[in-house]
């Protein structure tokens, strides 16, 4: 199916105000991104990236975590304990203090 440049845009781009995503055009129909409050230690913001198309045994997906890391009495033992061991800090946001932090994970043929 073609779609023009503002459907292009539109359904290959996600934003909020911690980060944005851009996946490829044949993705379109395919992913989602959904956001859960995950504040089971710390404040922290979980966003569920997958990717489901209709090749079977592919895919996959991400977990986004933000984690409001301002809080400098809080050691860091319990913000690590906040996300899966396997989450690789990837970055910080410009405007607070909020790490990024990212697990994926996907199949393949």
């Amino acid at each position: 199916m073609a779609y023009d440049e503002k459907d292009v845009a539109a359904k290959t781009h996600y934003e909020n105000k911690y980060f944005s995503i851009d996946v490829p055009e044949d993705w379109i129909g395919y992913w989602d991104v959904i956001e859960e409050e995950n504040s089971l230690y710390v404040d922290q913001i979980l966003y569920r990236l997958s990717y489901k198309p209709p090749v079977e045994n592919y895919g996959g997906g991400a977990e986004i975590y933000i984690l409001d890391m301002s809080d400098t009495s809080v050691p860091l033992s319990v913000y690590r304990a906040s996300i899966p061991d396997y989450a690789e800090e990837v970055g910080v946001v410009s405007f607070a203090d909020y790490d990024v932090f990212v697990m994926e994970v996907g199949g393949g043929l």
